[in-house]
């Protein structure tokens, strides 16, 4: 029997589903002439489900197929409110996300493609390298979103519960492009897509876009962070867009070509990062166009988008960063989604010893975000 799984938009403690089959993966001998015929099992078993059931189906598979490491210690969460106690940054405690770099399988060399898709050697989410490093373990479930099918893949240095890397099938970069050039504006809108979509085809899910320097960590293949996420479970930065909302320190945009409303933070008594806020479809199309706004009047563009379920509608955040600023002081890591969120996490033993130590406060967190911060995001709403 498969170690239960919390299925996406299902509450904690929930439990699997009462029809779960027996899966495949204890009869199996894991080998590299067996993988193809397993992953073919697996498709057709989950094939006809709803989507939420096959990636039920997936971290299932994972947990017994044991294609990451079983010790791994979990991820801790600390809050640091400020001296008002009114508003708070979180520390994300994860000491096995260090290993990521080096990818399951440890120093195992890495072999060849053999034909079929465009691959990139060694990228640890491409088809070849997948099979191999995880020890022919790890599988995957192909899903289309916004027209382009990605594939989805358990994420073995996770940072929640139901951590997947949504990656496209094709090996394509990260980057949306160079500023000017004529497919640009179509890789952002594409870009900011896939994310509502995941979001609108997941619920109770978090999905993050990482942007090349701003903590992608395989800047040669485009991929998405998709992870289980409560509604009620709000991060730094959604509270800070609903303080702002309240006192009237959110700018309102009119984006006529939508016929919706963009909202706009940027008072750094409430939020460290100015950032942007939009609800549903036409709003993630207002996204798309501020931030081709941002990459064409900024030579060093790059930014954090965030999708997440508020009030039952899907709603999107942009955060601006500059490529030549990425680097938050006082952290060793590139900064990411999660980061930007308002929860910044440590995986170094020097920072894991500084939190455990209780040598780290809400101002110092505040000064790393802080200098993320671009210095002309204010441009982008400029009369």
């Amino acid at each position: 029997m498969v170690r239960p799984t919390v299925m996406y938009g299902a509450r904690a403690g929930d439990g699997p589903p009462a029809d779960l089959p027996q899966l495949l993966c204890g009869v199996r001998q894991f080998s590299e002439t067996r993988y193809g015929q397993h992953l073919l099992e697996f498709h057709q078993l989950v094939g006809t489900m709803p989507f939420v059931r096959q990636v039920f189906y997936l971290h299932a598979e994972a947990a017994e197929s044991n294609f990451a490491p079983a010790d791994l210690p979990t991820a801790t969460r600390f809050s640091y409110m400020d001296d008002s106690a009114e508003r708070s940054l979180r520390v994300h405690l994860n000491p096995a996300r260090a290993q990521r770099g080096v990818g399951v399988g440890g120093s195992r060399p890495i072999r060849q493609p053999k034909g079929g898709l465009p691959e990139g050697i060694g990228c640890f989410i491409c088809p070849t390298t997948i099979a191999y490093k995880s020890g022919y373990r790890q599988l995957y479930i192909v899903h289309t979103v916004n027209g382009k099918e990605l594939r989805f893949l358990v994420n073995p240095y996770p940072l929640f519960e139901g951590h997947m890397t949504a990656a496209s099938v094709i090996h394509e970069p990260q980057s949306w492009g160079p500023r000017g050039d004529a497919a640009t504006p179509g890789r952002i809108e594409r870009t900011v897509m896939d994310v509502y979509g995941v979001a609108a085809d997941l619920p109770g899910s978090l999905v993050m876009f990482n942007g090349v320097d701003a903590g992608a960590t395989i800047p040669h293949h485009y991929h998405l962070h998709v992870m289980q996420h409560q509604p009620e479970d709000l991060f730094p930065l959604q509270l800070a867009a609903k303080e702002a909302a309240k006192s009237n320190a959110a700018r309102v945009i009119s984006d006529f070509a939508t016929g919706t409303l963009l909202e706009f933070v940027n008072h750094a008594d409430i939020y460290p990062l100015a950032f942007f806020r939009a609800v549903g479809l036409a709003g993630a199309q207002a996204l798309a166009a501020m931030l081709n706004r941002w990459v064409d009047l900024w030579p060093s563009a790059t930014a954090n988008l965030i999708a997440a379920r508020e009030n039952g509608e899907v709603t999107m955040y942009l955060v601006p960063r500059d490529r030549e600023f990425n680097r938050a002081p006082g952290m060793e890591g590139v900064p990411g989604g999660l980061e930007v969120l308002g929860e910044l996490v440590f995986t170094s033993p020097a920072e894991c010893e500084r939190v455990l130590n209780n040598r780290i406060t809400h101002r110092e967190l505040r000064n790393m975000l802080q200098g993320l911060r671009p210095e002309k995001v204010g441009l982008l709403v400029a009369e």
